[in-house]
């Protein structure tokens, strides 16, 4: 079969098979959020080695590694009003310390460097909140603690009453501030008061990190030429403890499942091999693909490139996020991507997700992501990313284009970049795109 009835092949498997929906449902209904080093995440982690066998894939292992997990415990944030502490509601953020304190609170809006550099030694001693917009939440929370705040209180943006459950975890650096999540009404009620004069509130959470062991789902396609390297697709599995995780991710392993489902058949015509790799321990810092690429050094010059699906099927088309890689780029604005549904972004670097463990080590490496018209990634990391909030039709459409492109891959690995970028290359390039601070101010910067 040429390229083109290849392809036809696999869409029509996608199209009219009830694998993609099945495994969706399953990760969500019987695994809920699959949280690093919970019951929910072996079973989760069962039912993919399962799946993987069932399609014939080869050397599909489970390889277990351990983390910094973390166990929720209550949570409380109480608005003091003279003698009077009133309720509001609050969820733990995942991986907070313990802690009991009472402060001020002080706005740092979306918690810029500006915001900061501004309020300086202000926060000292503070409750600080932040919006959702802005900078990651990892480096909201890295600069309220080394500016000497006492809590962190993060906001999220969408309305419903939901608050974030998103986590803390700052690598190299102890976490020392309580952290909770609250809703957009909320953090309004809290900022409406503010501008009436101080707010003082109470922080209270309990539970704490603990030591888990999490585990790597892996299976491969072997290719014709071994010569040719692999193709890693890959997605994180794991979700948090408070929903069915579905848009995030359940949405992207599921895909990464379809697309081994359908090339399996396909085998015999790929030059280079297909690694699927479903991560754990995303949510919690990246752990999973940390442990793999440390665990894997022999393979990684191998590596042609990454193809990470985090939250996907939100709607069309699937954005290409390439990472510091022109060629990579080159070879996929190569492509019909109109046709296939795709289009290519390289314009920053996004170290929040599991491919950029593999871009640290200089291995070409994609996010394919989508978001939905006027929602940006959805219900992620609320109560409210539940399996309803999943469109069968815009998921296909992903797992089709995430199939099809690694196909091609596969098919034409001497189109693909051929060699690892040194470490001082990826520096560079982390400083150029200005990662680099935001880094240092985490305790995750590896140069």
């Amino acid at each position: 079969m040429d390229l083109l009835e290849l392809e036809r092949s696999l869409i029509g498997d996608v199209w009219t098979s009830p694998s993609l929906e099945a495994s969706l449902e399953y990760l969500c209904d019987a695994c809920h959020g699959r949280f690093a080093g919970t019951e929910d995440e072996r079973r989760a982690g069962d039912f993919m080695l399962e799946r993987l066998g069932e399609f014939g894939a080869h050397n599909v292992a489970a390889e277990p590694f351990e983390m910094t997990g973390w166990v929720r415990g209550p949570a409380r944030l109480g608005s003091v009003d003279g003698d009077v502490l009133r309720d509001l509601p609050c969820l733990a953020l995942a991986g907070s310390p313990p802690g009991d304190v009472e402060g001020q609170v002080i706005d740092v809006g979306p918690g810029t460097p500006a915001d900061f550099e501004r309020l300086g030694e202000a926060l000292a001693g503070k409750i600080v909140l932040a919006s959702a917009e802005g900078p990651h939440r990892l480096e909201k929370y890295a600069r309220s603690q080394a500016a000497g705040a006492i809590a962190f209180v993060f906001a999220n943006g969408r309305p419903g009453m939901l608050a974030s459950a998103g986590s803390l975890n700052l690598g190299s650096k102890p976490t020392s501030l309580p952290g909770v999540g609250i809703s957009l009404e909320t953090a309004s009620l809290l900022r409406r008061r503010l501008r009436n004069g101080p707010v003082r509130v109470r922080v209270s959470v309990e539970g704490g990190p603990r030591t888990v062991t999490a585990r790597n789902i892996v299976g491969e396609l072997p290719g014709s030429d071994p010569s040719a390297g692999w193709i890693v697709a890959c997605g994180h599995y794991d979700g948090h403890d408070i929903a069915q995780g579905a848009q995030d991710n359940a949405t992207g392993t599921a895909v990464v499942l379809e697309a081994a489902r359908v090339l399996a058949p396909l085998r015999s015509h790929l030059k280079a091999g297909i690694r699927f790799v479903l991560f754990s321990g995303e949510e919690m810092g990246m752990y999973g693909s940390e442990a793999y690429v440390r665990d894997h050094p022999a393979e990684l010059d191998r590596i042609r490139a990454v193809f990470n699906a985090d939250i996907v099927g939100l709607g069309a088309p699937l954005n290409l996020v390439v990472q510091n890689s022109p060629e990579l780029a080159s070879y996929l604005r190569g492509l019909p991507l109109d046709d296939l549904g795709a289009q290519v972004r390289d314009e920053r670097l996004v170290p929040y997700s599991d491919h950029f463990s593999f871009t640290l080590v200089g291995i070409s490496s994609l996010m394919a992501v989508t978001s939905a018209p006027g929602q940006g990634h959805g219900w992620a990391h609320t109560a409210a990313d539940t399996l309803d909030k999943v469109q069968v039709r815009p998921l296909r459409e992903a797992a089709a284009t995430t199939a099809r492109i690694l196909l091609r891959m596969a098919m034409e690995p001497d189109a693909l970049p051929s060699q690892r970028q040194p470490p001082e290359a990826v520096k560079q390039a982390l400083v150029a795109a200005g990662v680099d601070e935001p880094m240092r101010v985490r305790g995750v910067w590896p140069f």
